[in-house]
C-alpha cells in the first residue's frame, strides 16, 4: 500500500510539472514568431482548446486537430480558428475563436502545432488544468489575467455560499471562469457577467467540459441577464468587482430597475447595488477597506442594509 502512495504522489508531480510545460512551451512557441505575450497566451488556450474538440470527436473532420491537415503558418491557422468561430454546433462556445492571430500570415506556426498534436495523442489534454498555475506564475499576463485570484479566496467565498447543488448562481466579474467551473462542476446552475470582452470563460467551458452561461457587457449600465425586461433573480452571487471604479453619474439616471438609491458615482457602491439587486439569497462579495469603514457614501450603503437586515 505504501509503494502505490508513493506512486501514486509521484505520478501527481509528474502531471503537473507537465502541465505547467504545456502551457509555458506553446506560449513560448508563440512568442518566437513575434506574438506578443498576452496574444502569445490567448492563441496557446486556442490550440489547447481545438485540441479538445478534436479528441472528443465535436467538430467535423476537415476542421479536426489531426496529422493529414496542420496548418503550417498563422494564416492557415487562423482560417481554422474562423470557421471554428462559425460554427453552430459548438453554440455560443464558438465564440472561444473569434480571436485570431494578427502578425502576418505567411509566419510559421509548425511547431506549436506540432506540439498541441502531440498533447492531443497522448492524451495530456485531459490532465491540463490552468488552475494548478499560482497567482504569481500567473501575474506576468497581467493584461488577461488581471481578476486571477488566490486559489484560497476562491475557496473561501464558495464554502461561505453553502449548499449549491441545484442553485443558480451568478458569478459577477469572473473573466476567467474560476468561480464559476468550480460551481458548475459541484452541480449548481451557472452564469458569468463580466465588464471586460474575453474569449476567455469559452475556452474555460472548451476544456473543463462545462456549460456556464457568459454574458458580456457594462454590469451597471447595461445588465444583459434580463427576463420579461426584468433582472434575473438568483440564489446565490458571487462577486469579487474591480476596486477604486468610477462611473458618470448618467448611468444613475438611465437605470430602469430602481438599483441605486444612493446618488454616486462609486464603483464601491453601486457594484454591491447591483448584486443585490439580481439575487434573492445569499449575496457573497469582496470588497475594499473603503466601504466597511468610509463615512459619507459607503457610510449610508452600510447604515441601509443594516436597516434592512
Amino acid at each position: 500500500m505504501s509503494e502505490l502512495i508513493v506512486n501514486t504522489k509521484d505520478r501527481s508531480i509528474i502531471n503537473e510539472k507537465l502541465n505547467k510545460g504545456i502551457l509555458k512551451d506553446l506560449v513560448h512557441s508563440f512568442q518566437s514568431v513575434g506574438v506578443n505575450d498576452n496574444i502569445a497566451f490567448i492563441a496557446s488556450f486556442q490550440m489547447l482548446a481545438w485540441a479538445k474538440l478534436s479528441k472528443d470527436k465535436n467538430i467535423p473532420d476537415r476542421l479536426s486537430l489531426r496529422e493529414s491537415n496542420l496548418p503550417s503558418n498563422v494564416g492557415e491557422l487562423n482560417l481554422v480558428f474562423t470557421q471554428l468561430s462559425q460554427l453552430g454546433d459548438l453554440g455560443e462556445n464558438r465564440k472561444a475563436f473569434r480571436n485570431v492571430l494578427t502578425v502576418p500570415v505567411d509566419t510559421k506556426i509548425s511547431h506549436a502545432v506540432q506540439m498541441v498534436l502531440e498533447i492531443r495523442q497522448r492524451n495530456l489534454i485531459e490532465g491540463f488544468d490552468l488552475y494548478n498555475y499560482s497567482f504569481r506564475e500567473l501575474s506576468e499576463y497581467r493584461e488577461s489575467f488581471y481578476s486571477t485570484l488566490p486559489i484560497e479566496i476562491v475557496n473561501l467565498m464558495i464554502g461561505i455560499a453553502g449548499e449549491v447543488e441545484g442553485k443558480s448562481i451568478c458569478c459577477h466579474w469572473d473573466n476567467f471562469s474560476r468561480f464559476a467551473s468550480t460551481l458548475d462542476m459541484m452541480g449548481a446552475t451557472v452564469s458569468i457577467e463580466v465588464g471586460q470582452s474575453s474569449i476567455f470563460p469559452w475556452l474555460v467551458n472548451i476544456i473543463k467540459e462545462t456549460n456556464v452561461k457568459i454574458s458580456i457587457g457594462n454590469l451597471v449600465k447595461q445588465p444583459e441577464f434580463l427576463s420579461k425586461e426584468e433582472l434575473v433573480q438568483f440564489d446565490i452571487s458571487i462577486a469579487f468587482p474591480p476596486f477604486g471604479q468610477k462611473y458618470d453619474l448618467k448611468v444613475l439616471d438611465g437605470d430602469w430597475y430602481n438599483r441605486f438609491p444612493e446618488r454616486t458615482g462609486s464603483g464601491n457602491v453601486l457594484n454591491i447595488r447591483y448584486v443585490l439587486a439580481q439575487t434573492i439569497g445569499k449575496a457573497i462579495i469582496a470588497v475594499s477597506n473603503n466601504v466597511l469603514f468610509s463615512s459619507g457614501v459607503e457610510q449610508s450603503l452600510r447604515q441601509n442594509l443594516l436597516e434592512k437586515n
